[in-house]
């Protein structure tokens, strides 16, 4: 095998990135040819070869699920040092998270008996930091204590009331503001909209769960000024169960919201005809027994006149206003959820506000420049809380900093010349999970240090960190961020066979910003490795009768004891520790435990079973979506629908190294089964 192997590169090894001479390179590669076949339990591959001679100031490796890529990076560390290049604290050994740099350390460590120190970037910031000024910075509980951010913005939201200016702008927000409104009009169907009013949840002050927009702010409205009503209170007299909208009893008024624009055109999923002749029964039925009735019509949300129209005519009908205090609507703000639903939001922002390295200043030209009231509203708000945020950062003496200090504060350092890198190769793994300020102080470090190289691993197939601010575009368009660069792939996968390579890859291909690339298996297993299994809804639990039908497919790998590795989009749709347990003793090998799609990704086992493929808000994809006010501070990826979801499905095909099980939810259709059941994937269906 390793003569093979050597064959190939010696016949096949061309880069033409490489500023080494093609002889040189093969000389380098017989040099070092017993390190390259020694490394790891087998030889590297050929294209791992190249990429650990990369030698360009900026290099990129592109890696696909199972290729290798932390090998890469292990060889790459001893090459560079067994060949005299460098020495171990000559290298900055970078990963994204505390477990990641502590893998790399002790694989350097008992791979190739070297000591390097993997740093995460938090931690190579407050290194930073510390050698750059006078008095070391501590760090503050609210980095580690989210309940600590949570209370002083409760505190802040209290004071709130304090100001009449700032309440008046956080009523505003708050009450009418706050719920993200897409107008019905806006959805091609029905289940659509239903699916969007349900995740939405459109909650009234009153308590009253109300179902659109417009009636929530007429409830709110009402509420707001003290008249009192009844939400959907059935009309007395008549045999049909008929429930108008709104009825005000101190008044005896009706009110009814019909869903129609100017010309009487109805959201194009409702029967128009239908709807204009209950609209005429109403009125007719108001008319003949001479109940007062008040109509109110979708056009006038959508113009920004609804609530003006409903005070005037309450007023002429002699509605007298009776406006609740600001403690008293605030109360109800706080008991109907509104209150921790605008603070969620508001420490969500706050946290990619300050990674992102903008100021107040940035965020009102951003909302300026965005043409949407709802943003400037927010805009005026959020300043008292990063205002509260950063005076509690500063209260102690010294100051205390957060995790986007470290890295903030660490880039300035460098930049302002505090702090002069010494590093001749900086080493980036899991590169696809880089965020702006994560490139920005790497940047910086490049800048200070001329003589740097940049060598980064990655597979931006995989980059599902988005929440926590990855940015995707800065691996797709890596020479636009760092300049000229080498860049190779490794496409030789050793953890499934060709069938899955091929149907996950072009599946995650359907995104055309995605790099793209072509993996080869090094495995072979039976025919099928894809499944898909149709299920009605009450049957998309994980049971004993479905882990059988599992396990029949199961044997045609001819494993005496496969893992089984469950996984799920989200963490409710998991099986329980019981269940679990029941399952064990049903599945001949061994069982790891449950996993989110999100924590299994770096973990493999021989049979992976997808839960919960359905539509819905935690279906998969999901349907929640961010709240546009985040992309004030971190754009949202619009390049291709699900973009995101379709990463992390691609991660959830990927786990197996002999197949693949998924439970489709055929009555609440997910748009990825759906598409999978297109003739150009190689996946079988089973209707169990």
């Amino acid at each position: 095998m390793r003569k093979q192997i050597w064959d190939k590169l010696v016949r096949d090894y061309l880069n033409p990135f490489s500023s080494v001479h093609v002889f040189k390179r093969k000389k380098l590669l017989k040099t070092h040819q017993k390190l390259f076949d020694t490394v790891e339990a087998n030889p590297l591959t050929a294209k791992q070869r190249y990429a650990v001679l990369l030698n360009e100031k900026r290099n990129l490796v592109v890696a696909g699920a199972g290729t290798g890529k932390t090998s890469v990076i292990i060889a790459k560390v001893a090459y560079l040092i067994k060949s005299g290049v460098c020495k171990p604290e000559d290298i900055l050994l970078l990963a994204f998270n505390t477990d990641a740099a502590k893998e790399l350390s002790d694989r350097c460590s008992n791979k190739i008996g070297i000591e390097v120190q993997a740093q995460t970037f938090h931690s190579l910031g407050l290194k930073v930091i510390r050698n750059s000024r006078d008095t070391e910075p501590s760090v503050s509980k609210f980095a580690t204590d989210p309940k600590l951010i949570r209370d002083l913005f409760q505190h802040t939201a209290n004071k709130m009331l304090n100001s009449r200016q700032t309440w008046k702008s956080a009523k505003h927000f708050i009450v009418g503001q706050l719920k993200r409104y897409q107008a019905a009009k806006s959805f091609k169907s029905k289940d659509d909209y239903d699916a969007y009013l349900e995740r939405t949840e459109l909650r009234a002050l009153s308590g009253d769960l109300v179902k659109s927009f417009q009636e929530l702010d007429i409830a709110n409205f009402l509420y707001t000024m003290g008249v009192r009503f009844n939400y959907e209170r059935r009309y007395p007299g008549i045999r049909e169960a008929y429930h108008p909208d709104f009825y005000l009893p101190d008044y005896d008024i009706w009110i009814e919201h019909f869903g129609i624009d100017r010309h009487g055109k109805t959201a194009p999923f409702i029967d128009e005809n239908k709807y204009r002749r209950e609209m005429e029964w109403k009125r007719n039925l108001h008319k003949l027994r001479e109940t007062n009735l008040l109509e109110t019509y979708s056009w006038q949300k959508d113009e920004g006149v609804l609530t003006v129209f409903l005070r005037d005519q309450l007023k002429k009908m002699g509605v007298k206003f009776r406006p609740r205090s600001d403690a008293e609507l605030y109360a109800s703000m706080k008991r109907q959820g509104y209150n921790s639903s605008f603070l969620s939001i508001v420490e969500q922002f706050l946290t990619h506000f300050k990674s992102n390295g903008l100021s107040i200043k940035d965020l009102k030209k951003r909302a300026r420049g965005l043409s949407s009231k709802r943003f400037s509203s927010f805009t005026d708000i959020f300043p008292h809380f990063y205002e509260a945020y950063e005076n509690a950062l500063s209260a102690p003496t010294p100051p205390e900093i957060d995790f986007t200090d470290m890295i903030a504060l660490a880039t300035a350092d460098i930049q302002k010349r505090r702090f002069k890198p010494h590093w001749k190769f900086i080493i980036v793994d899991e590169f696809q999970d880089i965020s702006i300020a994560r490139y920005k102080l790497l940047h910086s470090i490049l800048n200070r240090n001329s003589k740097a190289k940049l060598f980064c691993v990655g597979d931006d197939w995989q980059s599902i960190y988005r929440f926590a601010g990855s940015e995707v575009d800065i691996m797709a368009r890596f020479e636009t961020y760092f300049g000229s660069a080498a860049v190779t792939f490794l496409d030789t996968t050793f953890r499934f066979p060709q069938k899955i390579a091929d149907t996950s890859s072009r599946f995650i291909q359907r995104n055309k910003f995605q790099i793209r690339k072509r993996l080869k298996s090094f495995t072979t297993t039976p025919d099928e490795q894809l499944f898909v299994h149709w299920r009605d809804t009450k049957q998309m639990a994980l049971e004993s009768s479905s882990l059988e039908r599992v396990q029949e497919l199961a044997d045609d790998c001819n494993l005496s004891a496969p893992s089984l590795l469950i996984i799920a989009r989200y963490r409710h749709l998991l099986p329980n520790a019981r269940q679990i347990q029941a399952l064990r003793q049903r599945w001949r090998g061994k069982i790891l435990a449950p996993r989110t799609v999100h924590s299994a990704k770096g973990l493999e086992a021989d049979i992976v079973i997808v839960l919960g493929l359905g539509s819905g808000a935690y279906g998969f994809p999901t349907e929640i979506q961010d709240d546009p006010l985040l992309d004030l501070v971190h754009p949202s990826d619009k390049s291709f629908p699900n973009a995101e979801e379709r990463r992390l499905f691609y991660v959830a095909l990927t786990r197996s190294k002999h197949q693949t099980h998924i439970f489709a939810d055929k009555t609440n259709v997910s748009i990825f089964a759906r598409e999978l059941r297109q003739p150009v994937y190689d996946v079988q269906h089973v209707e169990d």
